[in-house]
């Protein structure tokens, strides 16, 4: 079903000004609110303003929204205001895409979040110290099993008005390594993929 900004999209063909996309754990189902529609019997919602602009690498369909800081556990990350500003092209805004299995962030925010990640699990976490394995292309941490997801650091998204938390078994996610299965970050590098 297309939900993109595009012409030929659901939500623009009904010229809907809003919807939600509540998405619950893996043993639920979420709810798609369309329209003013309440909320589904999901709680409160969280709206964040989405962002448009002219630059010449803008994806003007996609839904992009202003991501203004991340947190690890509680810690803020210390990092400029403008690492999470589009350049003047365009290239680095933050798009929601319920395709994409995982968060790819820019190269020096993905940094700092992996640094904050791998202080707050030593001693918690045993990682893979392998530097050719990378999963997909970007997820370059990786721990070994077993892990105990109600011990795994919380990770979370700061955006206007809203705040998304990512805990437990959507932080790491398992993947084969060989023979052995090992437990994957969800976030990766999107500098590693040319993106």
């Amino acid at each position: 079903m297309g939900m993109n900004r595009g012409m030929l999209s659901l939500v623009t063909q009904m010229k809907l000004p809003k919807f939600s996309y509540c998405i619950s754990d893996s043993d639920g189902s979420g709810v798609l609110v369309l329209g003013d529609g309440g909320s589904g019997g999901v709680g409160p919602l969280q709206y964040t303003p989405l962002v448009s602009s002219s630059a010449p690498h803008f994806d003007r369909v996609a839904y992009t929204v202003q991501l203004e800081g991340i947190k690890v556990s509680e810690k803020v990350l210390q990092l400029p205001k403008s690492v999470f500003v589009p350049d003047h092209t365009g290239a680095g805004q933050t798009m929601v895409d319920s395709g994409t299995q995982f968060t790819y962030l820019m190269g020096s925010v993905y940094g700092a979040l992996k640094g904050e990640f791998v202080e707050q699990t030593k001693g918690v976490l045993r990682r893979v110290e392998d530097p050719n394995f990378v999963f997909e292309g970007a997820l370059d941490l990786c721990y070994r099993s077993p892990v105990n997801m109600a011990a795994v650091t919380a990770v979370t998204l700061v955006f206007e008005g809203a705040e998304m938390t990512v805990s437990g078994e959507r932080v790491l996610y398992r993947v084969r390594m060989g023979s052995e299965w090992v437990y994957c970050f969800t976030f990766g590098n999107a500098d590693l993929l040319g993106l």
